[in-house]
């Protein structure tokens, strides 16, 4: 919030200092390019982190949302534990295979 919050208090700056359209869209494209370098989006690994986490949470609501009532804690719980062991398998660091150079 923080990184969107300033970056944009910085895009508002230029807009208002702008004289025409192609400045306009320089300081437009500055704005995202900060967004995405800041925020790790460039990163493919936390990319895909946010994105699987993201993904698991819109299933769990899914879940949530068509449960038409939860007979027993049981069946939440079992929800909520599957939820957070996807989780934690996105988030994991993967071991590499031996005898494979990573550089």
């Amino acid at each position: 919030v923080d990184v969107i919050e300033s970056q944009w208090n910085i895009l508002q700056s230029h807009i208002q200092d702008s004289h025409d359209f192609t400045e306009l869209v320089g300081f437009h494209q500055e704005y995202l390019s900060a967004l995405i370098s800041q925020t790790f989006l460039d990163i493919g690994s936390v990319s895909r982190i946010l994105d699987g986490i993201m993904k698991l949470c819109l299933q769990f609501c899914w879940n949530i949302e068509n449960q038409d009532n939860f007979s027993n804690t049981s069946e939440l719980e079992h929800i909520a534990e599957s939820t957070a062991k996807g989780v934690m398998n996105v988030v994991r660091p993967r071991p590499t295979l031996p005898g494979l150079n990573q550089q």
